[in-house]
């Protein structure tokens, strides 16, 4: 994720922070405050980390953001990166109190992009 040098914010219930080097260290911070990570591969463009779950990695982008061509290309860039460095494939699904609700897209380790999805979770 680094190569990319994209620039990235930590907030504390809203406030600017240090982000701590261990992500251990995020979830105590947890118990006190809200964090969120923000990556911006672009001015319009924001991906948001909660660290919701120690098991689970989950981003959030606002559909609202996504206006251009260019900005789909940023969000599949991002989850190339991430499906890489993780070596995992990286599903992105629409906000959705279904838990089966399928993903619209996902990062295929073995094809090495990011194809349009049906399958459930």
């Amino acid at each position: 994720m680094q190569a990319h040098a994209w620039p990235s914010y930590y907030y504390e219930d809203s406030e600017p922070a240090l982000m701590p080097s261990d992500v251990q260290e995020i979830f105590a911070h947890r118990e006190r405050a809200v964090c969120l990570w923000q990556i911006r591969p672009s001015e319009e463009v924001r991906i948001n980390c909660n660290f919701v779950d120690t098991d689970e990695i989950e981003f959030s982008v606002d559909p609202r953001e996504i206006v251009a061509q260019r900005h789909l290309d940023l969000i599949c860039e991002f989850i190339s990166a991430l499906g890489r460095a993780l070596g995992k494939a990286v599903l992105v699904g629409l906000e959705s109190r279904d838990p089966r609700a399928p993903a619209v897209m996902r990062y295929e380790p073995t094809l090495d992009d990011v194809v349009a999805s049906s399958a459930p979770w």
